[in-house]
């Protein structure tokens, strides 16, 4: 009888926890952990879901896995400082792509619960971006042309082009002028539809 009354217990005290939850309009365990991270103030993760697809973000790579800032800070997309737009807004960072100048940014809270954003870098002529000694480039940094450049990184390039890709990879396709002898880098970005040509930077 005594097991009986303990198990009664439990019981009407499981339902008092799940009636309690749906009059907070609580109908699962993703709900209250989202109820959890704002009865807590993570101003962080309140960021993260403030983000849509198709938004901007003032934010880039200022090294090899550091970023220009830890919240994402939504702009206009034609402002100054846009340098990524979202694509997608997952849970799941395999959800997103990892090529040519496009990438994630993710953030998972104490009380559980993640939010992904998948970017995609957007060029423009002038930006530096940081290079690796065998010439390979972090499409998705952006740094200043005069600044020191982080390791394991040796130089910069800066953009002298942005354009809609051909359908092939080709030389000659970066030159500024006829008979142009300069030695430019070059790469397909987003999906293979863009394409942004660089030079080292010299100062």
């Amino acid at each position: 009888m005594e097991r009986v009354a303990k198990a009664s217990a439990w019981f009407g005290m499981a339902a008092s926890v799940v009636a309690l939850l749906a009059f907070f309009g609580i109908e699962n365990i993703e709900q209250l952990r989202q109820k959890l991270a704002d009865a807590t103030g993570d101003e962080t993760l309140e960021a993260y879901r403030a983000v849509n697809a198709g938004d901007c973000l003032h934010t880039w790579m200022t090294g090899q896995d550091t970023w220009a800032t830890e919240v994402p800070k939504v702009v206009a997309c034609g402002s100054e400082g846009a340098a990524v737009r979202v694509s997608r807004v997952t849970d799941t960072v395999g959800d997103c792509p990892s090529d040519g100048g496009r990438y994630h940014l993710s953030y998972t809270a104490e009380e559980g619960g993640t939010v992904v954003l998948c970017v995609t870098r957007r060029f423009e002529t002038g930006q530096c971006i940081l290079s690796l000694p065998d010439g390979s480039a972090n499409l998705m940094s952006w740094v200043a042309c005069r600044g020191a450049v982080p390791a394991p990184y040796s130089r910069t390039y800066i953009v002298t082009g942005v354009y809609a890709a051909p359908a092939e990879h080709e030389p000659g396709q970066c030159d500024r002028t006829r008979n142009d002898g300069t030695a430019y880098a070059s790469w397909f970005v987003d999906g293979d539809t863009v394409l942004v040509c660089a030079v080292v930077y010299t100062g």
